[in-house]
């Protein structure tokens, strides 16, 4: 009689028992699922935000906002995410409100000044090791680079100089063009319009040449290398034998870097 009893009390735990484990497997692998998906969001928002402040492309308000979706969809995510997240959104949104001309999560943007620094270097940090953090989960983060500028810098514009042409060469052209920048104010720092031209900029031999139907010269400066904010390309004319200089209508697009500069 004991041992049916005992019998039966323990086909009575273990029937018992199966709803526990079930539930427990099925929660364990929501879990999983939930914290996954948390992550992909998560990243996916940090990539997002990251990438348009890069590219001086998000309002501020849109920025604020979107540190407060990231910092929602973090607490969903797996504990390394929430860990990066965490440090990453209390740095941005001192960024994002400590600035001088437009936040920024590098060491120190061009539009900015030394002031913020300090702040920009834990931004800069924090946004690395979240980075990381998405990588070694399997979700990419894009690497903010120099879009295409929409022609083939590699390809030589052939032309000839005439005779008449005071302003014989692409050399005396460009500092022209530096001397007449040099009349306006990058910022409000005392840097002027040339130095801006000069830091980023690099005069394109292949792309530059003399247009003999206008008589002017038409000079083009792309981006150098790392360089991904402001108008791309630049391009200035130059009348070959009076001098005068102008500025093409597309350099203005009210660039946070150029301060002004582009317009010119």
């Amino acid at each position: 009689m004991k041992f049916k009893l005992l019998t039966l009390n323990k086909l009575l735990f273990f029937f018992l028992l199966i709803p526990v484990l079930v539930f427990s497997c099925v929660e364990s692998e929501y879990r999983k699922d939930t914290s996954k998906n948390g992550s992909e969001l998560a990243c996916h928002i940090f990539d997002e935000l990251q990438l348009g402040v890069a590219k001086d492309q998000i309002p501020v308000k849109d920025i604020k906002i979107m540190i407060k979706e990231l910092e929602a969809a973090s607490m969903r995510s797996s504990d390394k995410i929430i860990e990066a997240s965490k440090r990453f959104v209390v740095a941005a949104e001192e960024a994002a409100t400590n600035y001088y001309v437009y936040p920024t999560f590098y060491p120190l943007a061009y539009d900015d000044t030394y002031e913020h620094m300090a702040n920009h270097v834990e931004t800069f940090l924090s946004l690395q090791k979240l980075t990381k953090a998405c990588e070694e989960e399997g979700i990419a983060i894009t690497v903010p680079s120099l879009e295409d500028p929409g022609e083939d810098v590699t390809k030589k514009i052939e032309f000839t100089v005439p005779e008449d042409a005071i302003v014989k060469n692409l050399y005396e052209a460009n500092l022209i063009i530096e001397k007449y920048l040099n009349d306006f104010s990058w910022g409000d720092f005392g840097a002027k319009c040339d130095q801006w031209l000069k830091m980023d900029y690099q005069v394109s031999d292949n792309r530059s040449f003399v247009d003999i139907q206008t008589n002017k010269w038409v000079i083009k400066y792309f981006l150098k290398e790392g360089k991904i904010l402001g108008p791309n390309p630049l391009k200035y004319y130059i009348d070959i034998t009076s001098e005068e200089i102008y500025s093409d209508k597309k350099n203005n697009i009210s660039s946070h870097i150029a301060e002004g500069c582009d317009q010119w």
